[in-house]
């Protein structure tokens, strides 16, 4: 934990820091306003495929997520990543990159046409979550879609009905198999039986 600290002391701008895989969830106040903290996680996360799960665990109640949710992404808005390769794009699980951080500033990312393409996308314009009474509590995933080709897809990797008020394991969902095989998902999902 000291590591994240000196971390998050030396770049005052990092708003947040995961920590996966650790022996308890746990939850660090920040260490200014709005900026600092560290969120412990005990799941184990093997690769970007395991990003994008829906799950009401967890939800997130509080009123800057549902303000931001009513007009823009709960996930991708104002976020810029880069994976395990240096790439530099909107998420670690999307295919898209925007250049390698060891040639391109994440200001020029920011600064093309189609890197900020999907932090519009609010929970109000998605397929099925437009009508989910959770869509501004939950967060949002466009690396991992029901329909790839379609942007406003409801998320492949969450398994509410809110018209049936049900959850169900969304891997099962024999409707989903199709995305599941053009993201090469197949081993996670294996993973979960």
């Amino acid at each position: 934990m000291n590591g994240t600290l000196n971390l998050l002391q030396t770049l005052p701008r990092i708003v947040y820091v995961i920590v996966h895989g650790a022996e308890n969830s746990d939850f660090v106040e920040p260490l200014r306003d709005k900026c600092g903290y560290i969120i412990f996680i005990e799941n184990q996360l093997k690769n970007e495929q395991c990003c994008g799960v829906i799950n009401s665990n967890y939800f997130t109640i509080n009123t800057k997520l549902f303000t931001e949710s009513l007009k823009y992404n709960s996930c991708l808005n104002k976020k810029i990543s880069i994976d395990k390769d240096g790439q530099i794009k909107n998420c670690p699980s999307m295919k898209q990159s925007f250049g390698n951080i060891s040639d391109t500033t994440l200001e020029e990312c920011l600064n093309l046409k189609d890197f900020k393409k999907y932090w519009d996308i609010n929970k109000d314009q998605i397929e099925v979550c437009k009508d989910c009474e959770f869509r501004y509590i939950c967060t949002d995933c466009r690396a991992y879609k029901e329909n790839p080709d379609n942007d406003y897809s409801k998320p492949l990797k969450c398994g509410y009905d809110p018209y049936t008020n049900v959850w169900k394991e969304w891997s099962t969902n024999p409707l989903k198999q199709n995305a599941i095989e053009f993201y090469g998902l197949n081993d996670l999902v294996n993973e979960k039986d």
